[in-house]
């Protein structure tokens, strides 16, 4: 029982690599999410939400990547009453080599964000955000987000994958 819930929470690919010991082809089961484990998390009666209800807490986080990486904005909130968390607003931009992802960029979705979004709560890792940190502390609660990376980032995928999985995540 133990070993099937915890099977539950990896990929299929790793399940069976480590619970049943048959090599599997990296590019294949091995994914994080499967596409019909994502596409469990969507649902056709929520929409994008442009501007935040009163009473909800909301938590606005930013991941800066400048060049490689894309650097993401979400705004999501807890629902307890259907045991999982919402996905309200994300966006996501690509810099390149020529053109970094700006500052001002971000710096004006905090802006929108921290007006239509009941002054919601920031989580930023403060590596290239220091600014963005400072600017907005006075105006709305800001959490440092210290990427620890190895264990820490293991544990924050498993907790994302544990939601999707079980249909918590919407």
């Amino acid at each position: 029982e133990k070993i099937a819930e915890l099977r539950r929470l990896l990929p299929p690919g790793l399940a069976k690599r480590l619970y049943d010991n048959v090599w599997t082809d990296p590019d294949g089961e091995s994914t994080f999410v499967t596409l019909s484990e994502a596409k469990g998390c969507e649902d056709p009666l929520l929409h994008r939400v442009d501007r935040g209800r009163p009473g909800v807490r909301y938590v606005a986080s930013i991941d800066y990547a400048p060049v490689r990486d894309r650097t993401v904005m979400c705004v999501g909130h807890d629902d307890p009453e259907n045991n999982r968390v919402v996905l309200d607003s994300m966006e996501i931009l690509q810099g390149s080599q020529a053109r970094r992802v700006p500052i001002q960029a971000v710096e004006a979705w905090v802006d929108r964000v921290v007006r239509d979004f009941n002054k919601p709560l920031l989580v930023i890792d403060p590596y290239q955000m220091e600014s963005v940190i400072q600017r907005y502390s006075g105006t709305t609660e800001v959490e440092p987000f210290e990427a620890r990376g190895g264990k820490s980032n293991y544990e924050l995928a498993t907790c994302l994958r544990g939601l999707v999985v079980n249909g918590q995540l919407g």
